[in-house]
């Protein structure tokens, strides 16, 4: 689902212990974004802040953990494709960086749904932090479409798992989700929900981060 950041984040404390240089978790996370900007994220568990910085060598990029907890919420893992992806994140990014007319506004909009998220995660507001979630993976896969060439991941059962989670919304079921740079999807609802969730997606690993 994230190979390159569970990837880099993993090598980098792999070396960390071959190599005895005793890093804090900080440099770590700044060594594992060399290699793949979400890695700095990976380093730790539950959910994590990644602050951009401003330093253009990008030292003072890296990620912070978050004392919030939240038990009830789940994440479901729909996988639709294993394969490599149709093109990859990174000449996906530099692509839509460079062609995308919708890429001006994206910064903002990343800027302000990162304080929405912020907000939901201290309030345990499930309905905020689903909206949000979904409607910045939108905007983002909106913003690579319009990139020249387009870069589209979705598949037809990409599309078929959307319309059924805006399907079980019309049925008062609470259920979001959100999508990297590829096909698969990642679905949010609450642990009460889980086994009505279940039914519509028998093939969905379901993923309960601050559960042991």
């Amino acid at each position: 689902m994230a190979s390159s950041a569970c990837g880099f984040a993993a090598l980098v404390k792999a070396l960390d212990d071959l190599y005895h240089w005793h890093c804090d978790s900080k440099t770590l996370s700044i060594l594992s974004r060399l290699g793949s900007g979400s890695a700095c994220r990976s380093v730790w568990q539950g959910f994590v802040h990644w602050k951009k910085g401003e330093d253009l060598a990008g030292m003072d990029s890296y990620g912070v953990p978050l004392a919030d907890s939240w038990p009830e919420l789940c994440i479901g893992l729909c996988i639709v494709e294993s394969g490599p992806k149709s093109i990859n994140s990174r000449e996906a990014m530099q692509r839509t960086v460079q062609t995308s007319p919708l890429y001006a506004t994206w910064p903002e909009q990343v800027k302000q749904d990162l304080q929405k998220m912020l907000r939901a995660i201290r309030n345990r507001d499930f309905q905020m932090l689903g909206e949000t979630a979904e409607e910045n993976a939108q905007s983002m896969h909106k913003t690579m479409h319009a990139s020249c060439p387009p870069i589209e991941y979705d598949t037809a059962a990409t599309h078929v798992l959307k319309q059924t989670i805006k399907k079980l919304r019309k049925k008062d079921i609470s259920l979001y989700f959100t999508q990297d740079a590829g096909p698969n999807l990642k679905l949010l609802f609450l642990e009460k929900n889980s086994a009505t969730i279940q039914l519509y997606f028998p093939e969905m690993i379901i993923v309960q981060p601050f559960q042991s």
